[in-house]
């Protein structure tokens, strides 16, 4: 046995290396000592299958080395101190391995009592459990190695475990877990935690709901949180980290490499510039239509662009069927994939950050490298691009041209008694014709940017709101100016106020039929109101959205109110000194790009008026074959659903489901950004349950720690000596211990009372690959032996299918 205080992590073992390392980066460690042993080499490994029989063999070998041994530096440490014995073994806390919990671990030992600590650790190497997880992790016994570590015990008032990445994937947000005392009294579920999540972006802190622990302040959050930073400049991005707070001073007890995160390429969602559009809530048939709409959308942009190249359109395929995806019923762009096809524009270089100026894009950085395409199929897309670019006025006034057409079509073949298949067969002929050449907005929306950006770097800030003043409002001031028009007119005439007042008393049907069949100058006014600008209101490209197309007793209302009168907005005029010529040509070109996407935005407001219109009759009839309650009900389904061909289909246990998921989501507030690793990881708000008698709802809610999704009958465990057959069951206990892995790794899923993120339960199941909610109030009362559940590692819900059998 020595001392020894530096060598690599195959020498010292994870932890041992990283307390080393963690000295080295200034990082505040509580004194250690580590201890090596040169007996390894004397041991020999039996070839067997029996594990119980390998750890009594080993464990002995191990025994008779001790008898040789001197222990005399044990004699060296402090009497007059505690101390902690731990493991480092040559196999822990590694970035595939952490051997979380399974070796051995003595606190608060006194120097007398040393001796038989490092033993303990040492002979911990060949227990049953951690032979078990060698066999299932596939990881070489004979090469593993026990080292010890000898440190100062550090009295905590407070200690946790800092993630710098939430376990489960999102590495935008850091998991912070505290409880009271020691750090083993919160992994063990022995103290109740207080759980934090921490957005280092928005530098905004939130108390997961049903947290028990303690209170803890922001300022020691952010203490941690600048320790951290310091620790992943020596470590890497990706950290567990052990703290422990004693008298408002931190110490770092051990920091490791998070192994259970997920593989797999970044995902950046960032709701810059989409939110204006889609702000808060969105509706399961909004969020569908959406997304199809940007997927078509897309596909068109690529067929222009790439023509004939069916291999490179396949390719960009993945790319454009996630241009945008839903996060709590909140729309975020998939920046990755713009990055992606903006990789593809010549000079991208440039453009792409005038693209995110304009887009108001905070995080600058693109950590996407450009798509892997050949230099002659990269010239010809760039040629395509160019010449679009340089078409775009030309083939934006077709566009608007052909959409007054469809407009024509809508209004001659809409009826609100149309069936559904007539609905369906609309919305297709609609979705084809509009979506086909919509994607020349998006080049359109490009060289708007571009001039608008080169003129920007021409003209101080103060000339360019000069030039620019008024032209942005041409389309979208229309409405404001129409309404602000016969408002005066109303209050100019009585006779109209008292007829308005009459229209306010019909019942929202026969206010609809006067309006198709106006008889009166105001109910003309009106009824042109309407079909000019009904679709435009706050939020209007939610489909769910009450516009004054769909509920005109709105509009009547507004009239009624007293608005102040409004002119159109004109440029200012005086300018000191004329613009150049190239000034010239880029402001004119500019204005057009914008006037082009003004007039464009109120075009797309009147196509989602159109679906709207379409999707509200669907539900009319889908009430009428009583599949539905009520109309507004339809705004719960998926586009894909309402149109569904299984017409017997009752759709009110599927409303249900997205009422409560909705529910929940508005119980959320998420950041404006939000990174994931492999894939996106929907966020579920823990509920707290008071106590309570025994449960007969059908749905249970805990904190998932580990993914997946399994369905299995109950097993009901109060001791492990009694655990029978656990093959393809769920065990549902109070709390679990090192020593059920080899239980664990037959189990479909584990639930537990107790427990948060870090308790031996979820660290043992995230790496053991199955299921496992925690903290589930009650659960193995509620449950009952047999009966068959299902559940969500990531969510945390358990769901009862089936009785248990008598």
């Amino acid at each position: 046995m020595k001392v020894i205080d530096k060598g690599s992590v195959q020498d010292l073992g994870g932890k041992a290396y990283h307390l080393t390392k963690m000295t080295e980066a200034g990082l505040p460690v509580p004194s250690f000592k580590i201890l090596s042993f040169s007996f390894w080499e004397q041991l020999s490994f039996p070839k067997t299958n029996d594990m119980a029989k390998l750890s009594q063999v080993m464990q002995e070998q191990l025994k008779a080395c001790f008898e040789q041994k001197n222990w005399d530096l044990l004699d060296t440490f402090a009497k007059d101190k505690c101390y902690s014995v731990r493991s480092s073994a040559t196999v822990e806390d590694g970035r595939q391995h952490s051997f979380a919990g399974q070796f051995e671990t003595c606190l608060d030992v006194r120097q007398q009592d040393l001796k038989e600590a490092v033993k303990a650790c040492l002979l911990s190497l060949y227990d049953l459990s951690v032979l078990h997880y060698f066999e299932q992790q596939q990881i070489d016994l004979t090469q593993a190695r026990m080292l010890v570590i000898v440190q100062d015990m550090v009295p905590s008032q407070l200690s946790g475990i800092y993630f710098t990445a939430n376990p489960k994937g999102i590495i935008s947000e850091h998991l912070l877990v505290f409880g009271e005392g020691r750090g083993d009294g919160i992994v063990e579920d022995k103290v109740p935690t207080t759980t934090i999540t921490y957005l280092p972006s928005e530098d905004r802190m939130e108390r997961e709901a049903g947290s028990r622990g303690p209170e803890v302040d922001r300022a020691t959050v952010l203490d941690l949180y600048n320790l951290a930073q310091k620790a992943i400049g020596a470590f890497g991005p990706y950290l567990d980290m052990e703290f422990a707070l004693v008298n408002q001073t931190i110490y770092l007890l051990q920091v490791r490499p998070i192994t259970t995160l997920p593989q797999g390429p970044l995902i950046i969602l960032d709701n810059s510039n989409i939110v204006e559009s889609y702000p808060g809530l969105n509706s399961p048939l909004t969020i569908s239509f959406v997304k199809e709409a940007y997927r078509s959308i897309f596909t068109s942009l690529a067929k222009r662009l790439v023509g004939k190249d069916k291999h490179l359109l396949a390719s960009f395929e993945p790319i454009f069927q996630d241009m945008v995806a839903p996060m709590n019923s909140r729309l975020y762009y998939q920046l990755q994939n713009w990055y992606q096809l903006l990789h593809l524009l010549p000079f991208s270089k440039r453009l792409i950050p005038i693209w995110q100026e304009m887009l108001g894009i905070q995080d600058l950085e693109i950590p996407v490298s450009a798509p892997k395409v050949s230099w002659f199929s990269h010239m010809k897309i760039s040629w395509r691009i160019v010449a679009a670019f340089w078409q775009s006025p030309k083939a934006m006034a077709e566009l608007n041209k052909e959409f007054q057409a469809i407009e024509v079509f809508f209004e001659e073949h809409y009826h609100s008694t149309a069936s559904l298949a007539d609905l369906k067969r609309l919305y297709q002929t609609l979705h084809e014709a509009i979506l086909t050449n919509w994607d020349l907005t998006l080049i359109n929306d490009l060289y708007a940017f571009v001039y608008l950006g080169l003129l920007k770097k021409r003209l101080a800030k103060e000339e360019l709101q000069a030039e620019i003043a008024g032209i942005e409002a041409i389309e979208s001031m229309k409405p404001a100016l129409a309404l602000s028009d016969l408002q005066q007119a109303l209050r100019q005439r009585a006779d109209w106020q008292e007829e308005l007042d009459r229209l306010m008393t019909l019942t929202a049907k026969d206010l609809e039929e006067r309006l198709q069949a106006p008889q009166t100058d105001l109910q003309n006014k009106i009824a042109a109101f309407i079909n000019c600008y009904g679709d435009r209101a706050p939020e209007e490209l939610k489909l769910e959205t009450q516009t004054f197309r769909s509920h005109p007793h709105s509009f009547l209302l507004l009239l009624q109110q007293k608005q102040p009168t409004i002119s159109p907005l004109k440029p200012e005029i005086g300018r000191q000194k004329p613009l150049g010529f190239v000034a010239r040509f880029l402001k004119k070109r500019a204005f057009l790009g914008i006037a082009h996407r003004e007039s464009s935005r109120l075009n797309r407001t009147r196509i989602y008026g159109m679906v709207r219109t379409i999707v509200r009759t669907a539900g009319q009839r889908l009430v009428e074959s009583k599949r539905l309650d009520n109309v507004e009900d339809v705004f719960f389904l998926p586009m894909e659903v309402i149109f569904q061909d299984k017409e017997q289909t009752d759709l009110r246990p599927l409303i249900e489901a997205a009422r409560h998921k909705e529910q929940q989501d508005c119980q959320l507030t998420l950041p404006r950004r939000l990174l994931f690793l492999g894939q996106i990881r929907e966020k579920y708000p823990s509920q707290q349950m008071a106590d309570r008698q025994k449960t007969t709802s059908h749905s249970l809610q805990g904190i998932g720690c580990s993914k997946g999704e399994v369905e299995g009958r109950v097993l009901l465990v109060d001791d492990i000596k009694n655990l029978g057959d656990v093959s393809g069951k769920i065990l549902v206990t109070k709390m679990t211990v090192p020593g059920w892995v080899y239980a664990l790794m037959q189990a479909k899923g584990v639930i537990a009372e107790q427990g948060s993120l870090l308790s031996h339960t979820a660290i043992i199941s995230r790496e053991l690959g199955i299921p496992a909610v925690v903290n589930v109030p009650h659960v193995t009362s509620d449950l009952q032996n047999g009966e068959v559940i299902w559940m969500n590692g990531d969510s945390g819900q358990i769901i009862r299918k089936e009785k248990a059998h008598d």
